[in-house]
């Protein structure tokens, strides 16, 4: 297994050659699809492991932790996703509502699933075909990291931050990821399917 470090330096990616692909890709006139940062082979490798049969996996954990960004990237590598605060699941109980649907999608369909936006406490409620992932940087991390996707949220996520750590502590079922240290989306997903092959 790799360290962090390892892991960012092996996927992570230059922001000005981010910019250049993201640029060259917007210049399509047969309205594909822009995916940014580029692919991975490395990435597909590992998520390969979990498309070639049906996986449903809930990522949870507190707000701004990055469960929608891991989402769409789970998407780039082939999964399918949906999110759980999307219009689908309106209701006066979403868990309700994202338990429906990752029925239907385990019932119906034959592909890897991922659907993020889980409250934590989402994860202790999962069905027993699900995977559930509680994403748990440390605090600093997860301060930095919500800051900078809205330099404007003033609101205190320590509750929800306190309430995902004692999930964590107490619950087997559970795969957290615990991130010490700030990683790019690539080693995050490379992180989780990791997680998810050594425990099949």
């Amino acid at each position: 297994m790799k360290s962090i470090d390892e892991l960012n330096k092996l996927l992570g990616t230059n922001e000005d050659k981010n910019k250049y692909w993201k640029e060259k890709q917007k210049e399509t006139k047969r309205d594909l699809r822009i995916v940014t940062p580029p692919l991975n082979s490395l990435i597909h490798e590992i998520c390969y492991k979990l498309l070639i049969k049906q996986h449903i996996i809930w990522l949870g954990g507190p707000p701004g932790v990055g469960k929608t960004t891991c989402s769409k990237r789970f998407q780039d590598y082939g999964f399918m996703a949906m999110d759980g605060e999307d219009p689908w699941n309106r209701g006066n109980c979403r868990l309700s509502g994202l338990q429906k649907m990752t029925k239907k999608v385990y019932e119906e369909l034959n592909s890897s699933f991922v659907f993020g936006a889980c409250f934590g406490h989402y994860l202790l409620d999962a069905p027993e075909y699900v995977i559930p992932v509680l994403i748990l940087p440390a605090f600093d991390v997860y301060e930095r990291r919500w800051k900078k996707r809205n330099p404007n949220d003033t609101q205190s996520h320590n509750r929800r931050y306190k309430e995902c750590k004692k999930i964590a502590e107490k619950n087997k079922n559970i795969l957290v990821l615990h991130q010490t240290q700030d990683e790019c989306i690539d080693v995050t997903i490379y992180r989780i399917c990791e997680m998810i092959f050594n425990k099949l």
